[in-house]
């Protein structure tokens, strides 16, 4: 068995709810074990609210849980957050990444400059990783709004590579996007991935997605995992009937 990158161990993830005269509580992630290795995809599927975001804040150290673990290099998490350049994200909506007012080339170089890389190095990296992800590097003086959604997301994605990661949180990252262009990221995922050799965590309600970007498939319902398998197990029905139903739902069955 392959060295965990990352791993969450038990973990449960309890918040307060309703006013403070009524207030009560409940778990968004309950009892969660999960291990990526490096350079593989883990991909979680399930619907909106199944927990699947909270997964990827703790995967992110942006989220604590309330009980269990999270490890990066088999170190609790937060003793590896001096490394935070080694994490990095992809979220559904690249304007969370792209700062509107900035050019995309000083969004795309804002993890540098805060790592205090010279201005010249990181001009360089900003037209490196915008052709990695098949964009001109003129686009560097462009404002997100002059671009596609396709190359906002493109721009995101050379952002989340311009630290060199060595784990990628991609949480729907393609389904804001037109059908023809989610194909040529996903694609893209997968050649960078090949090239770079990062490890990642997909997430999405689409299982078709995720099962042609995953190697292995994890799949949330109301704070759990009910099912995993390896993504080549689920071409046949699946055993857990919530899993089924996102088969049939992505055109699977």
């Amino acid at each position: 068995m392959s060295e965990a990158l990352v791993s969450l161990r038990d973990v449960r993830v309890r918040y307060n709810r309703g006013p403070f005269w009524a207030r009560s509580q409940f778990d968004a992630v309950r009892g969660v074990d999960l291990v990526i290795a490096p350079g593989e995809t883990l991909g979680l599927v399930g619907e909106s609210g199944s927990g699947k975001t909270t997964i990827g804040r703790l995967c992110l150290g942006l989220q604590q849980p309330t009980s269990g673990e999270v490890r990066f290099h088999g170190a609790p998490l937060a003793q590896a957050m001096a490394g935070r350049r080694r994490l990095a994200a992809v979220l559904q909506n690249p304007r969370m990444s792209l700062n509107p007012r900035l050019r995309i080339g000083t969004s795309i170089a804002e993890p540098l400059r805060i790592a205090g890389v010279d201005a010249a190095s990181r001009v360089r990296k900003v037209s490196e990783k915008l052709e990695r992800v098949s964009l001109q590097p003129d686009l560097a003086r462009r404002y997100p709004h002059e671009l596609s959604g396709g190359q906002r997301q493109r721009a995101s994605i050379a952002r989340a590579l311009i630290g060199d990661p060595e784990f990628i949180l991609f949480d729907e990252p393609v389904s804001a996007l037109d059908v023809s262009i989610q194909a040529q990221i996903l694609n893209m995922i997968l050649d960078l991935q090949a090239d770079l050799g990062f490890a990642a965590l997909f997430i999405s309600h689409d299982f078709a997605a995720t099962r042609y970007v995953a190697q292995k498939i994890a799949v949330m319902l109301r704070g759990e995992i009910v099912d995993r398998a390896d993504s080549a197990a689920l071409f046949a029905p699946a055993a857990h009937p919530y899993t089924r139903q996102l088969q049939q739902a992505s055109g699977l069955l």
